[in-house]
C-alpha cells in the first residue's frame, strides 16, 4: 500500500484486625508517592476488559470481579379464554440449568402491562420453568409476547491466582449490591475478603455487612484500602466471599459485587507517568473559537489556558459527522465504519443493534488501564453510554442521566466537570486517565440567562443568525465552566497533566441549505478543534497547519504519555509534529454510509458510492466548499486506490442493515436521543 495512505492503515461496622488496618475510605493522598498495579483481579472467564462484567451502583459504574449475566428470552404466552392470565414455559439455556435462577417477566409492547411482576425464583432450574402472570385490563385482547430475564445467583466465593506481595503493598476494592434489579425486600449480605498465604491458614482482612434493603443509604459503593504489610515477600491468594441473610424464605436474590479488586505497591519510578485528560465538547465547531480566528468572545479560557499554553492543530478533521461513530473512532483510533461498529447479525432483543465498540481491538482506556492507570469516564449518556460500549476500560464510568427530568439544557457541563474533578482529587496517588464529554453546546441551543447578550448582542432574527448566536452563547458558558475546572485541576496539583481538548463534529447553520449535523460531509461538520497541552512536554503557543484526524488522538496520547504505541489503530501519532520533527500530510477520509470524503493536497472529494456522483473542492481558494470543480479536477489516479484501501478496512453498509437509532434501547435513552435530534 502507498505510504501516503498510512493515515488509513496505521494505530470503598469495618472491623480492624490485628494483622492489618482497614480504612473506612481510601488512604489520604500521598503527594510524594505514586502507586503501581501489582495485580488486578478479573474473572478468569473474562480475561479481556472488553468482555469483563461491570455494575452500576448510585450512578457509578465499575468493573467487577464477577457478576452473573442476565439472559433475555422471548416467550410466546397463551391466554386461556375468558381470563386475564397467561401461562407459559420458559426454556432454560444449557448453561443456566441446575443453578438457582431468578426470572422476571415483562411486556415490551406499548399499552401492554403485567399486573403481578414479582420475580419467580427456582432453587434448581431444569430445562424449562413454568410461569403464570396476570395481564392488565388493557391487554386482555392482545396476544402477548413475554420477555423473560433469567439471571443465576451469584457465586459465593472467588479465589485469585497467587500473588507475590511486594513491600508497602495495599489491597483496594469496592463492595456493593447490584441495583439493576432493585427491591426493598433484598436480604442483607456479608462480604469477607481474606488472604490465603502459602504454608499458612486463611486470614480475614475485611468483614462488612450491607443491608441496603432496610438502609437505603447503603445503596452505594463502599471502598476499602487494606495494608498488606504482614504479607510482604510472601505468596498470597486472595479470597472474596459473600453470604446472604434473608429476612424471610421468600426473599429475592441479591447480587453482591466486588468492585475492581487491585493490589498496588509504591512506585519508585521517576518521573511518574503523565496524567491524561481528554475533553470532548460535543458539536463544537473549530471556527467558532477565538483561537481559530472567530470574532465573538466565545472562548477566552480555551484560547488563553489551553491554546496559548499548548499546541493547536489548525486543521483537524473528524471521520464522521455525528456523535457515536466519531467518538468511537476518537477513543479507539480506528475508522468507525458501519461494518466495524454495527454487528452484522442482530436479533430482535439485541441492544447491539444501536452499535457498540468492537471487541477486536482495545479502546484507549483499556490500554492505559492495562499500564496501571486509574481510569475515569464522565459523560452525559445518549450515544456515549455503557450500552454502546464506552465504559470499557474505565474503573469508574458515570453517565449524567439528567434527561428527561430536565429537558433544557440537555447538556449538564457543570455537573459533569464537577464529578470529574472530584474523582481526580480522590485518585491523586496514582497516574490517571480521565475522559470528559458534555452535550452542552449541542442543539437545542439554550444558554443560561445573560450569555446571549454577552456574546452576541448583534444577533439577527433569522434562523441562521439566531441559532448561531445562541450556540455561541452556549460555547461561552461552557468555556466559563471549563475555567473553574482547569483552575481546580491546578489546585489539585495536576496542572502538568497531558490535556487534549477536542470535539466530535461541528454544526451547520444553513450552509449548503443544511442544519445541525449527521447529514453531510462538508467541512463545517468535519472541522474540529484539537489542542494538546502538557507543560514541559508540549510547546506552548505552537500551531500546526498540517491536516490531521481524530483517529490520531489515541496514538498521540499514548506516545506522549510514554505508554508505547497502540496495538491497533488507523491513525498516527502527532508527537513528531508537536516536536517539530515531521509535518507530513496523509490522505484523510470520512464516511457517512455510502458517501465518502477524501482530503489530500489541498483538494477534497465527496463521492456518492451508490451513484458515482463526485464533488470536488479546491480548499485553498474555496474553504467554504461553494464551487464544485468536479469537471476540472477528477479524483487523482491514486485516489481510487485510497478508496479501495479504505473500503478494504471499512466496507460500506450492507443492504438492509439496521440504521442508527433503531432497535432495542432503554426508553429514557431513546427519549434523549430524540430530543437531541438523532431519531424520529
Amino acid at each position: 500500500m502507498d505510504a501516503r495512505i498510512r493515515g488509513v492503515r496505521s494505530f470503598h461496622r469495618t472491623t480492624v484486625f490485628a494483622l492489618c488496618v482497614v480504612a473506612l475510605a481510601p488512604a489520604a493522598p500521598r503527594a510524594a508517592e505514586r502507586w503501581r498495579v501489582v495485580a488486578r483481579f478479573v474473572d478468569a472467564r473474562h480475561p479481556e476488559l472488553a468482555s469483563a462484567p461491570s455494575v452500576e451502583i448510585a450512578g457509578e459504574r465499575r468493573p467487577v470481579l464477577a457478576s452473573p449475566p442476565a439472559v433475555r428470552l422471548a416467550v410466546h404466552a397463551v391466554r386461556p379464554p375468558g381470563t386475564r392470565r397467561v401461562r407459559f414455559d420458559v426454556p432454560i439455556p444449557e448453561p443456566l440449568r441446575g443453578r438457582p435462577l431468578r426470572l422476571f417477566a415483562s411486556l415490551p409492547s406499548a399499552g401492554v402491562a403485567l399486573v403481578d411482576q414479582a420475580p419467580r425464583v427456582v432453587a434448581q432450574a431444569g430445562d424449562h420453568v413454568a410461569m403464570d402472570v396476570a395481564l392488565s385490563r388493557e391487554a386482555v385482547d392482545k396476544p402477548p409476547t413475554i420477555v423473560v430475564t433469567a439471571r443465576p445467583a451469584s457465586e459465593a466465593r472467588w479465589v485469585s491466582a497467587p500473588v507475590q506481595v511486594p513491600p508497602g503493598a495495599r489491597l483496594r476494592f469496592g463492595i456493593g449490591i447490584d441495583e439493576s434489579e432493585w427491591s426493598s425486600a433484598l436480604p442483607a449480605t456479608t462480604f469477607v475478603a481474606s488472604a490465603i498465604a502459602d504454608g499458612g491458614g486463611e486470614t480475614a482482612l475485611v468483614r462488612r455487612r450491607l443491608d441496603p434493603g432496610r438502609h437505603p443509604n447503603q445503596r452505594r459503593w463502599f471502598d476499602h484500602d487494606v495494608d498488606l504489610g504482614p504479607f510482604a515477600g510472601r505468596t498470597v491468594r486472595f479470597a472474596f466471599a459473600t453470604e446472604t441473610h434473608p429476612h424471610d424464605p421468600g426473599a429475592p436474590f441479591v447480587f453482591p459485587v466486588w468492585g475492581d479488586p487491585t493490589v498496588r505497591a509504591p512506585d519508585a519510578t521517576s518521573p511518574p507517568p503523565r496524567n491524561v485528560l481528554l475533553v470532548s465538547i460535543d458539536t463544537l465547531r473549530a471556527d467558532h473559537l477565538g483561537c481559530y480566528g472567530y470574532s465573538r468572545p466565545t472562548s477566552p479560557t480555551v484560547d488563553a489556558v489551553l491554546a496559548a499554553r499548548g499546541t493547536l492543530f489548525e486543521h483537524a478533521w473528524a471521520s464522521s459527522p455525528w456523535t457515536f461513530p466519531s467518538h468511537a473512532g476518537m477513543l479507539m483510533g480506528r475508522y468507525p465504519c458501519i461494518q466495524r461498529f454495527y454487528p452484522a447479525s442482530r436479533s430482535a432483543d439485541d441492544p447491539n443493534q444501536l452499535g457498540t465498540l468492537p471487541a477486536d481491538a482495545p479502546a484507549l482506556a483499556e490500554v492505559l488501564r492495562a499500564r496501571g492507570y486509574a481510569t475515569g469516564g464522565f459523560t452525559e449518556d445518549g450515544w456515549i453510554s455503557a450500552e454502546m460500549g464506552f465504559a470499557r476500560g474505565f474503573g469508574t464510568f458515570v453517565e449524567n442521566r439528567a434527561f428527561p427530568r430536565f429537558s433544557e439544557p440537555l447538556g449538564q457541563v457543570e455537573r459533569t466537570l464537577h464529578d470529574a474533578l472530584a474523582w481526580i482529587r480522590r485518585h491523586d496517588d496514582a497516574p490517571w486517565f480521565v475522559f470528559v464529554h458534555t452535550y452542552q453546546v449541542h442543539n437545542p441551543y439554550t444558554p443560561p440567562p445573560g450569555y446571549l447578550a454577552r456574546v452576541a448582542p448583534d444577533a439577527g432574527d433569522d434562523r441562521a443568525s439566531a441559532d448561531a448566536a445562541a450556540y455561541d452563547a452556549e460555547i461561552r458558558y461552557t468555556d466559563d465552566v471549563l475555567a473553574h475546572f482547569l483552575a481546580g485541576l491546578d489546585a489539585a496539583g495536576a496542572g502538568d497533566a497531558l490535556v487534549v481538548f477536542t470535539s466530535d463534529h461541528g454544526e451547520q447553520f444553513g450552509e449548503h441549505g443544511l442544519w445541525m449535523h449527521g447529514n453531510s460531509l462538508y467541512d463545517v461538520l468535519l472541522h474540529v478543534p484539537l489542542i494538546v497541552r502538557a507543560p514541559g512536554l508540549v510547546p506552548a503557543g505552537k500551531r500546526v497547519a498540517t491536516d490531521v484526524g481524530l483517529l490520531d488522538v489515541v496514538p498521540t496520547i499514548l506516545e506522549l504519555a510514554g505508554a508505547g504505541p497502540p496495538p491497533h489503530a488507523d491513525g498516527r501519532s502527532l508527537a513528531p509534529m508537536i516536536r517539530g520533527e515531521d509535518a507530513t500530510a496523509v490522505p484523510l477520509l470520512a464516511d457517512l454510509g455510502d458517501t465518502v470524503a477524501a482530503r489530500d493536497a489541498g483538494f477534497k472529494w465527496i463521492v456518492d458510492e451508490k451513484t458515482g456522483a463526485t464533488q470536488v473542492f479546491a480548499l485553498a481558494t474555496d474553504p467554504h466548499e461553494l464551487r464544485d470543480i468536479a469537471g476540472t479536477r477528477p479524483l487523482p489516479a491514486d485516489g481510487a486506490k485510497w478508496l479501495a484501501d479504505f473500503r478494504a478496512l471499512c466496507p460500506p453498509a450492507t443492504p438492509g442493515a439496521t440504521v442508527p437509532g433503531t432497535g432495542t434501547i432503554d426508553p429514557a435513552v431513546r427519549d434523549k436521543l430524540r430530543a437531541l435530534g438523532y431519531i424520529e
